[in-house]
């Protein structure tokens, strides 16, 4: 399975078209740290895998069924609004980082010091028709969590449903979690120098 080919067939928010879609919008583009640029599947105990990217200041997980892609790392040849083409990386020299390390829920020193948000956020598109909304529940995120985090990366976490929100402190990484969808986002917050 060299190729892999995902197309948006059903109106469901779960697919794993709008899977796939969602985890590439944190795939990174500095060829110099090829990992950054590739989709990584880690199949589990079970009949799922973890589909991963990352550009090193945040990460985008999600969790499909196994049979539909090959453990491995994988290059985007295609992704429009139809269809995502992945191949599979044979010959690369490149290894994905440890990515559980950065996720707070996986990591038994942090959960019993993570805050679940007191509110669920639903974050809509940052478009024209939904930019009010938007910047409501963005500032609404700032003031609850004390955490700034890039707008572009708040606007990607956009996905049909609700993400709980579990933070830290305004130095540790942010996890929003849409369990029902199964779709998962880390942010590493902006840092600002004095």
């Amino acid at each position: 399975m060299d190729i892999v080919e995902f197309n948006k067939t059903s109106k469901w928010i779960n697919s794993p078209y709008n899977q796939v879609e969602f985890v590439l919008r944190a795939i990174g583009n500095d060829v110099t740290r090829q990992f950054l640029c590739m989709l990584h599947v880690e199949k589990q105990e079970g009949d799922f895998s973890y589909i991963v990217c990352t550009d090193g200041k945040r990460c985008h997980y999600a969790i499909i069924p196994s049979e539909l892609i090959e453990n491995g790392d994988y290059s985007v040849i295609t992704n429009n609004s139809k269809n995502i083409i992945l191949k599979k990386n044979e010959d690369s020299q490149s290894v994905f980082p440890h990515w559980k390390k950065v996720i707070p829920s996986m990591r038994e020193e942090y959960k019993d010091k993570l805050i679940k948000s007191e509110k669920i956020f639903c974050i809509p598109k940052m478009n024209k028709s939904d930019m009010f909304k938007f910047t409501i529940e963005y500032a609404r995120f700032i003031r609850e969590t004390d955490t700034i985090i890039a707008i572009q990366y708040f606007s990607d976490i956009n996905y049909d449903g609700n993400f709980e929100v579990f933070y830290q402190d305004n130095e540790k990484p942010v996890e929003f979690m849409n369990t029902v969808n199964k779709v998962f986002a880390v942010i590493m917050p902006m840092s600002i120098e004095e």
